[in-house]
């Protein structure tokens, strides 16, 4: 289904961000908006997921409940919704992927913020992303 607006949403968190509801409920202009959760894979062996480095259950159904809660809070809105969970260990990748498949020109990241030392070891992943999508759609960080 086609999106003007890419809302990435925190596997961790109960519900989105009213700003970023707000932001992805402008950007898509009365289009539908993808709702994103991105589940992390933490190594590999050989270029094989290790089974005990995959996301465990609980993980994966806290990622269900934050797509679920974004997209009740974007219907609340009159904006259809659908929600898709990734499982990878390149977050950058995967959104910019998904961004150009389902055709978005905005997207949002309802993350987390994180600074320090967690961001000189993972990155800045709005920075990835605009240099991934290089001016394909607008990255905004609520």
């Amino acid at each position: 289904m086609p999106s003007r607006a890419l809302l990435v949403v925190s596997p961790t968190s109960a519900a989105p961000s009213s700003e970023a509801v707000a932001r992805a409920v402008e950007a898509a202009a009365g289009d539908p908006v993808t709702v994103l959760t991105v589940l992390r894979i933490h190594g590999s062996a050989l270029g094989v997921p290790h089974p005990g480095l995959l996301p465990t259950a609980r993980e994966r159904e806290s990622g269900r409940a934050a797509i679920a809660a974004a997209i009740a809070a974007l219907e609340a809105r009159k904006v259809q919704a659908r929600g898709e969970i990734a499982v990878t260990r390149a977050d950058a990748r995967v959104i910019a992927r998904t961004a150009r498949s389902v055709g978005a020109a905005t997207v949002v990241l309802d993350l987390p913020v994180t600074s320090g030392i967690r961001r000189l070891i993972e990155g800045d992943l709005a920075a990835q992303l605009r240099r991934r999508l290089r001016g394909e759609a607008e990255i905004v960080v609520r």
